[in-house]
């Protein structure tokens, strides 16, 4: 029981802490580990997953159809190699740790050890983010971190040319861990859900997303709402959580009023994150016209994009572009017609 426990530990925190670089360690080490652990479950619980399987056959035919719609992007790409790695990075593992999550869950009646592992290690995410960031002061510029985090970095040239990426990642744990807190069984509970999540927000308010503080902010507000309707806890609390919240927000616009990005937020005639969103979007839907059914390839957008974007807009806001900035236009574009639709339903 604890080996497995550990395992499921193991697999939950340490995936996370796969785009960790630090110089003098691979960053396989960590998928390695992760790896390993899942591949001990696996083998730990084979009769009880075999006994399993035939609940979550409807999940599990669509999960394999939506895979094998990313395979067929492996194939259709120009960048092979690159889009292999990525096949198995967002696809493969994540359709495997996410069953072995459900199975877990389904067969020991408990979600908070892999929540908790889980919300773990983006913490520990966070406590780099915010390193990052006081590293950058002492070295006298405001950075923003990396999300391929590495201490020995050009300011210039690698920080804040990812820092959404940490935004994107922390975000949605957020909610996980206000469920965690809510439901918290101890005082020892709340106090470590309560760290957690502190660490979680200042590693999204480091990044200086300002898509991801907001959806923060908007979440934050919903949870108040839900406290307030159903009495959870004394209303003075609430006042303080609202209050705490509202406190943040208005610390971060503050120290974001002087700076250029905040300034060039709201002129729709010059470089900023919503003028550079709306050419990256229309260039991508440019992209899917000419690739409507079979999409780019997985690793590709960059290639297609950089060959597009002048035709449309010269010279663009931005020239390096990973992903399209949309989930639904990056399945499209990666997978296909068919990918999209099975990830519509899924």
């Amino acid at each position: 029981m604890y080996l497995r426990d550990i395992l499921i530990g193991l697999i939950c925190a340490s995936l996370p802490l796969y785009v960790l670089r630090i110089p003098e360690l691979s960053t396989n080490v960590f998928e390695i580990i992760s790896g390993l652990a899942l591949l001990g479950y696996l083998v730990l619980e084979r009769h009880h997953i075999r006994n399993t399987v035939p609940q979550f056959r409807r999940s599990a035919l669509l999960g394999i159809i939506f895979t094998l719609t990313a395979l067929g992007g492996v194939f259709v790409s120009e960048e092979v190699t690159a889009s292999l790695g990525r096949f198995k990075s967002y696809f493969i593992l994540p359709f495997i740790i996410g069953f072995v999550i459900i199975h877990y869950v389904k067969t020991h009646s408990s979600f908070r050890l892999p929540l908790y592992y889980l919300t773990l290690g983006g913490a520990l995410i966070g406590i780099w983010a915010i390193g990052e960031f006081l590293w950058g002061i002492t070295q006298g510029d405001i950075a923003r971190p990396t999300a391929i985090y590495d201490w020995n970095v050009i300011s210039d040239v690698s920080r804040g040319g990812f820092a959404n990426f940490i935004g994107l990642f922390l975000t949605p744990l957020w909610p996980l861990v206000i469920g965690l807190w809510h439901t918290a069984q101890s005082r020892l509970e709340k106090q470590t859900t309560t760290i957690i999540g502190l660490f979680l927000t200042g590693g999204v308010l480091v990044s200086q997303s300002y898509s991801a503080i907001f959806t923060l902010g908007i979440l934050a507000g919903l949870y108040s709402v839900f406290l307030f309707r159903t009495h959870a806890i004394p209303r003075f609390q609430i006042v303080r959580i609202g209050l705490a919240t509202i406190s943040l927000l208005g610390i971060f616009v503050v120290s974001q009023i002087s700076t250029a990005k905040f300034e060039h937020l709201w002129n729709m005639n010059e470089r900023n994150s919503i003028t550079s969103r709306i050419q990256i979007w229309h260039t991508s839907t440019v992209i899917l016209k000419e690739n409507p059914i079979l999409g780019i390839g997985l690793a590709d957008f960059q290639r297609v994009y950089e060959g597009t974007v002048p035709q449309l807009y010269f010279p663009p806001h931005e020239w390096l572009v990973p992903e399209p900035h949309n989930v639904y236009l990056a399945t499209w574009l990666h997978t296909g017609l068919l990918g999209f639709v099975i990830f519509v339903i899924m």
